[in-house]
């Protein structure tokens, strides 16, 4: 009898372990503000998807990196135009625009550079002005 006790007790305290799961995964809104901006921006249109990706990525870095607020990322998201830009801008700390601003402006020279036309380049060499004339 003592054995049935015991076999009760210990089958009622050998429950088994509820599984821990981990806790959701919280997508972030950064990339989605990364590419809403890029698509305000006149010229992303001329260029393909890729060549953007400077500016996306830079969006997307300063607004993970210095924790946009979300009232932030929401004004950016409810962007018609940038130049309705300045009342998010209101909601940055001075930090946060800095670099923001900072690594735009590297980026954009960086795409300044990748666009720049090269000058055709000639079949044949440049002849000077007096070749070919004689005395």
């Amino acid at each position: 009898m003592k054995w049935l006790l015991l076999a009760v007790v210990l089958a009622g305290c050998n429950k088994p372990k509820a599984q821990t799961q981990a806790p959701p995964t919280q997508v972030s809104d950064c990339p989605k503000v990364a590419d809403h901006l890029v698509t305000l921006m006149s010229g992303a249109t001329k260029h393909p998807p890729e060549a953007t990706d400077p500016l996306r990525r830079v969006v997307d870095q300063r607004c993970e990196q210095d924790q946009w607020s979300a009232d932030t990322k929401q004004c950016l998201l409810a962007l018609s135009s940038l130049a309705d830009g300045e009342r998010c801008r209101a909601m940055m700390t001075d930090a946060q625009v800095a670099a923001f601003q900072r690594d735009s402006e590297a980026a954009t020279v960086e795409l300044r550079g990748q666009f720049r036309e090269e000058p055709p380049q000639s079949a044949a060499p440049a002849r000077p002005a007096d070749a070919g004339t004689t005395d």
